[in-house]
């Protein structure tokens, strides 16, 4: 900080600051979180300790704070990843979408978590394997871990979230497939994803002709023949753009304006840099 800035903010004058978020008065509440946002991470690092203060109401409301600012960054962080131009990287596009969900979880654990998760799996993997037994195999294994569900009511929406079906163990069916690619590319085996009759399945650049789709239920895995202009390829950009319209909807339909709002940004931003026009 720049002699400027303490002389503006000294310690006594930021200590009267912090005390006044006890008001019970909303207005001086209002205008005291206004003023703490507009100073930026000077004023985080000053909350930061008072998240564990013996007043309730500072507690409460220097975390409340502290995790407008979290939502915030990571909201820009995504949209500066979806603004990216050519392809994306699926797997980031799919941490940051978990992060701006909920700030506060640990990426690097949950990467070990899904990297601990396969490790049983690769001990017994063999390079030599058709790529289509590949795909059973580790959509078999993952199953044994993740449930799939359906999005049918608003609590639904972390079966969406990568970090939520690796905790919670439960995803939705798209989102299971998707995972199932990022772990076979853990394996140097490359899968693309195809729609097909309106659901994300997998296939492998090396045999195009066998397509796997999860069944209506999701707990199944079919692979079978077809031709090659029977489906559309989804770059990694398509994907993270049909999970997010899937968010957008199911946000729309539950009355969510916040979140609806917050993903039609994203996938407006994703849209961007892709031809064609959005579909709700």
């Amino acid at each position: 900080m720049n002699d400027n800035f303490e002389g503006k903010w000294p310690q006594s004058k930021r200590d009267a600051l912090i005390r006044l978020l006890d008001d019970d008065d909303p207005e001086i509440y209002n205008q005291i979180r206004k003023t703490l946002l507009s100073i930026g991470k000077p004023a985080q690092k000053w909350l930061q300790p008072h998240t564990l203060s013996d007043n309730k109401l500072i507690r409460l409301r220097a975390r409340e704070i502290l995790r407008y600012c979290e939502l915030k960054r990571a909201d820009e962080d995504l949209l500066v990843f979806c603004l990216g131009r050519g392809d994306l990287e699926l797997e980031t596009g799919l941490w940051l979408f978990a992060k701006s969900a909920d700030p506060s979880i640990n990426l690097s654990a949950l990467k070990i978590l899904f990297d601990d998760m396969l490790l049983q799996y690769g001990s017994t993997h063999h390079a030599n394997t058709k790529y289509e037994q590949v795909l059973l195999d580790i959509h078999d294994y993952l199953t044994k871990f993740i449930t799939v569900r359906e999005v049918t009511r608003s609590e639904h929406s972390a079966y969406l979230y990568i970090d939520k079906a690796l905790t919670n163990k439960i995803a939705h069916r798209d989102l299971l497939v998707v995972i199932c690619m990022l772990a076979a590319k853990r394996f140097g085996i490359q899968l693309e994803a195809i729609m097909f009759q309106g659901k994300v399945g997998l296939h492998s650049p090396s045999a195009p002709s066998w397509i796997g789709i999860l069944d209506d239920e999701g707990s199944d895995l079919k692979i079978f023949t077809t031709e090659v202009d029977d489906h559309d390829s989804l770059s990694n950009r398509q994907i993270l753009m049909h999970i997010c319209r899937n968010l957008h909807q199911l946000y729309k339909q539950t009355g969510q304006d916040k979140h609806m709002k917050q993903n039609l940004y994203y996938l407006t931003a994703l849209a961007d840099s892709f031809p064609g026009a959005i579909e709700f």
